[in-house]
C-alpha cells in the first residue's frame, strides 16, 4: 500500500496509462491567457492526461458591466488570441484551434484532444453576441468571418501524427484557400482581420469616416498590409463600412498585420509557403529547364541529320535521274538499259 501511495503517472506502464481519466480544466482566454499562463505551460510540460480547454473572446473582452472595453490593450491586459500558438512550444502536447464556424473540424478536435494519452489544449473561438455587439442571428456568420479573415485560424498539431517532423504533424487544411494569404470575398477583395472587426460594435473606437480632404492616399486594408511599413506609413487605411469608407486606426491596423504574420508563421510551420519552397520551386524549374533544353537540342540534331540524309539521298537520285536522261537525249543508252535490243552505246 505505501508503495501505492508513492506511484507517479510517469511510473505507470503504457497499457496503464490510458486507463487513467484525464483532469479537464475549462476557462476563458482572460483568465487562462494570462495569469495562469505558466501553470498551462507547465501542465502541458508534464506528459500526463491534462485536457485544457480555453474559450478565446478573440482580441477582447468586456467589463464587470458587460460594457465593451479597449480589445487592443498590450498583453497582458488583454488577452492574446495566439495562446495555442504559444502551446506548439511544448511538441509532444496536443494542440488545435477550433471553431463552431467547421462543425466537422470542432468534433474531430474534441474528440481527438480526449483520446491523445498526453496533455491537450483546445482553444476555442466563442463569440458572444451581447457582448462583441453583433446580433444574435449572425453568430455562425460571425465565427465563419473570423476564420475566413484570418482573425482566428484554425489547425490541429498532433504528435502522433506524421513522420515526426513538425510540418508534418501541423495541419491547417481546416482554413478557406489554406495556401493563400487570404480569403477573397464573393465581390472581389481579400478578407483581413479588419473586415471581421468592422462587423463587430466592440471594435466602433478603432474607426472614423473617411475624409477625402484631409486623409491621404486612402488604401484599402487588403492592399495597406501588403505595402512595407514604410510605405504604409504614407497611407491611409480605410476599409468599407455598411454605409461609407472608414479610417481604421493606427492601433487596430497594428492587431491586423500582427494578424497577418501569425497566420504566416502558420503557413511556413506546415510547409505551404517557405522561403526553401519558393527556392526549390526555382531550382526544379531551372534542372526543369535545362533539362528540356538538352532534349530540344538532342531533337534538332537528330532531325538536322535525317534532313540531312535525306537531302544527300535525294541530290543523289536526283543526279542520276539527270544524268541518265541528259545521255538518252544525246542519244546514248545507260548502263543496263533494254533500249535498241540490248546493245549499248551510240547508234549508226
Amino acid at each position: 500500500m505505501q508503495n501505492l501511495k508513492r506511484l507517479t503517472f510517469e511510473q505507470l506502464t503504457d497499457t496503464e496509462k490510458p486507463l487513467c481519466p484525464p483532469m479537464i480544466v475549462v476557462g476563458n482566454g482572460s483568465g487562462l491567457g494570462t495569469g495562469e499562463l505558466s501553470q498551462i505551460a507547465w501542465a502541458l510540460e508534464t506528459g500526463r492526461p491534462i485536457k485544457v480547454f480555453i474559450l478565446s473572446d478573440l482580441g477582447g473582452k468586456a467589463d464587470a458591466a458587460g460594457h465593451a472595453v479597449d480589445a487592443m490593450c498590450p498583453y497582458p491586459m488583454v488577452q492574446r488570441d495566439d495562446l495555442a500558438f504559444l502551446a506548439l512550444l511544448s511538441r509532444e502536447a496536443f494542440v488545435t484551434q477550433a471553431s463552431i464556424a467547421n462543425p466537422t473540424h470542432f468534433a474531430q478536435s474534441i474528440l481527438a484532444s480526449l483520446d491523445h494519452d498526453g496533455p491537450a489544449l483546445v482553444h476555442i473561438h466563442a463569440p458572444s453576441p451581447e457582448r462583441h455587439g453583433f446580433n444574435a442571428a449572425d453568430l455562425f456568420r460571425q465565427a465563419q468571418l473570423a476564420v475566413d479573415s484570418r482573425a482566428f485560424p484554425l489547425f490541429t498539431y498532433d504528435p502522433a501524427a506524421g513522420s515526426g517532423v513538425f510540418g508534418s504533424r501541423l495541419d491547417i487544411t481546416a482554413n478557406p484557400e489554406s495556401h493563400e494569404m487570404w480569403v477573397q470575398s464573393p465581390d472581389g477583395h481579400a478578407l483581413t482581420p479588419i473586415h471581421w472587426a468592422v462587423t463587430e460594435s466592440r471594435f466602433a473606437d478603432h474607426f472614423r469616416p473617411l475624409n477625402a480632404s484631409s486623409d491621404t492616399a486612402p488604401t484599402a486594408v487588403d492592399e495597406y498590409l501588403s505595402l512595407p511599413a514604410s510605405q504604409a506609413a504614407d497611407c491611409t487605411a480605410y476599409v468599407a463600412g455598411p454605409t461609407e469608407r472608414l479610417v481604421v486606426s493606427p492601433t487596430l491596423m497594428a492587431e491586423g498585420r500582427r494578424q497577418q504574420k501569425f497566420w504566416q508563421t502558420l503557413q511556413e510551420l506546415a510547409g505551404f509557403v517557405t522561403p526553401f519552397t519558393e527556392q526549390v520551386r526555382r531550382q526544379i524549374e531551372q534542372e526543369t529547364a535545362q533539362t528540356h533544353e538538352q532534349e530540344l537540342a538532342d531533337l534538332r540534331r537528330e532531325y538536322e541529320q535525317k534532313l540531312a540524309d535525306l537531302k544527300a539521298g535525294f541530290e543523289a537520285d536526283a543526279a542520276q535521274r539527270v544524268t541518265g536522261r541528259l545521255l538518252q537525249m544525246a542519244g546514248y543508252t545507260p548502263s543496263g538499259s533494254d533500249t535498241n535490243n540490248g546493245q549499248g552505246g551510240r547508234e549508226s
